[in-house]
């Protein structure tokens, strides 16, 4: 290796460190457990292009550095209209759906919602509970988790 390509590494090095650190100034910080499905592929997106750019000659660093550059700041406006518009916030995250009422399971919204009754049946289990007549409301969050209210 000559001094030339040393050189050039150590540079793009610099480059993709600071891309890193500029992206998670960025992007909101938050635990993985509360990343959404969006936040997840624009971090997978990020760091492919960053792959592809150490292990390619085609992709100068620059264009990986502006293209994740925009992709953050497009995730800040998209958080920023999600937060100031509730109609915005639905339409990309979705609505909570009542899926169990006073015990009985609304067979129409899990259709809807493409859940089978074992996967609400599981998570009952997981909360001690037998059987959907022990449930006061279950209800579908848009992050994919089900909220259960047992009567008491």
């Amino acid at each position: 290796m000559n001094s030339e390509n040393i050189f050039f590494a150590i540079k793009e090095g610099i480059i993709i460190y600071s891309l890193i650190l500029a992206s998670s100034l960025f992007v909101k910080k938050r635990p993985l457990q509360q990343m959404t499905f969006l936040d997840l592929i624009i971090i997978l997106i990020i760091s492919e292009s960053m792959v592809l750019g150490i292990l390619s000659f085609h992709q100068s660093p620059r264009s990986i550095f502006i293209m994740a550059f925009v992709l953050s700041i497009l995730k800040i406006i998209t958080n920023d209209l999600t937060y100031r518009f509730r109609w915005f916030k639905e339409f990309v995250s979705g609505q909570p759906q009542v899926i169990i009422l006073n015990g009985k399971i609304h067979k129409r919204m899990l259709k809807k919602l493409k859940i089978s009754e074992d996967e609400v049946f599981e998570t009952l289990r997981s909360h001690a509970i037998m059987k959907s007549e022990d449930v006061k409301c279950a209800i579908f969050e848009p992050d994919g988790k089900i909220s259960i209210i047992k009567y008491h």
